[in-house]
């Protein structure tokens, strides 16, 4: 009777953990014009146009991606302040300047070598919100790829950390 039991709890234990495995398991996202890839739960459905992506977080968030061309030499870092200037001083990057550079495993598992990132908090009349940024370029394919991660102030970590891992998977290809 012990022995049957022991084996129960086992087998309870593979088939919980497989359910747990079966619930984690990613889905690939390819946008082939983009020239890039994405992971994301199977149950979310990225809506993908020729180069851009957009993802509505299960719990809330969303991301997007885009591509566009580099139609002279720039650095991403450029690119970025180019996108800042747009907002006429009403976006500051939360990182400091020597902190805007991903770190070489990140610029690694992208498979680009040039990329920079911003982190704003925003306030408005809709409410308060962050905005996680990364611009990465490259100069080979001539193209800059712009991802960003919004969701509300209040939004839970497990929620943000859900959508900062499918930001994590995203690589050039």
């Amino acid at each position: 009777m012990k022995k049957l039991k022991t084996n129960a709890t086992i087998l309870a234990v593979l088939l919980f953990a497989a359910a747990g495995l079966e619930a984690q398991k990613l889905k690939a996202t390819k946008n082939k014009k983009g020239g890039y890839s994405i992971k994301h739960a199977s149950k979310i459905t990225p809506m993908v146009s020729e180069e851009n992506l957009y993802i509505q977080g299960e719990s809330g968030g969303t991301i997007q991606i885009s591509v566009s061309p580099m139609y002279s030499e720039i650095t991403a870092c450029e690119q970025l302040a180019q996108i800042e200037a747009l907002y006429q001083g009403k976006r500051t990057n939360a990182y400091p300047e020597e902190a805007r550079r991903p770190p070489t495993k990140v610029q690694k598992a992208v498979g680009l070598k040039d990329g920079c990132r911003a982190r704003y908090e925003i306030s408005d009349e809709s409410g308060s919100r962050i905005e996680e940024m990364a611009v990465f370029v490259d100069p080979k394919k001539k193209k800059i790829f712009q991802l960003s991660v919004g969701y509300e102030a209040g939004l839970n970590q497990q929620s943000i950390d859900e959508l900062m891992q499918i930001m994590s998977s995203f690589t050039v290809k």
